[in-house]
């Protein structure tokens, strides 16, 4: 194997030593010299990057020194996009408020993530509490949760579901997220009592 970043010092001041960088590296890499300890930035960091890296450092009058680090990569997956399933009807990704809906009726959310280095986990947020984490791999790139709400009550009236994508504790998770709209069923019978009224007296 070829070395990625070479600094031959064996002639003069470190500072002033020759540096061969492979041309893969030769724009994003970096020796810094001045830190403690030295350091080798990579940035910015590709997914092709990951993998076994060996540092070796050669003395005139010792033996050489080998450390080798496992680089692991995190690509962040895309943000989450929400999408239903009612009555017979899919719709397109949406966001803020959705609907409306009935009470009573079935409605199904779903969550779709693509991409992602690991595989991202998606989980269901109703307000500010963790409802679903049963998310699911449909292929290479692409993970799901669908959400299932049987019958939507009126506390669902104006409840914020948000959707997380994460694959890491490193970056912060990205989200989105939908408000239910609903037609109570309760308004619905008062607005019919009212009308029976007014139409029993104007007789």
């Amino acid at each position: 194997f070829e070395p990625i970043y070479t600094i031959d010092a064996r002639k003069d001041p470190l500072e002033k030593a020759r540096i061969i960088a492979s041309p893969n590296l030769v724009d994003r890499v970096y020796f810094n010299q001045h830190n403690q300890p030295a350091f080798l930035q990579i940035d910015p960091i590709q997914t092709k990057d990951a993998g076994e890296y060996r540092c070796r450092v050669d003395f005139k009058k010792a033996r050489t020194v080998n450390i080798v680090i496992q680089l692991k990569v995190i690509v962040p997956p895309e943000e989450p996009i929400i999408s239903y399933k009612y009555s017979q009807s899919t719709s397109h990704p949406l966001k803020g408020l959705i609907g409306p809906f009935n009470e009573g009726d079935r409605l199904i959310l779903v969550c779709t993530s693509f991409g992602g280095k690991p595989r991202p986990t998606l989980t269901w947020w109703k307000d500010y509490s963790i409802i679903d984490d049963s998310f699911e791999y449909k292929s290479k790139d692409v993970t799901t949760n669908e959400l299932i709400i049987e019958s939507l009550a009126r506390h669902h009236l104006l409840s914020v579901f948000t959707c997380q994508s994460s694959n890491n504790n490193i970056t912060i998770a990205s989200s989105a997220s939908i408000t239910i709209d609903l037609n109570c069923l309760f308004i619905h019978q008062m607005l019919d009592n009212y009308s029976q009224f007014f139409f029993f007296h104007l007789i």
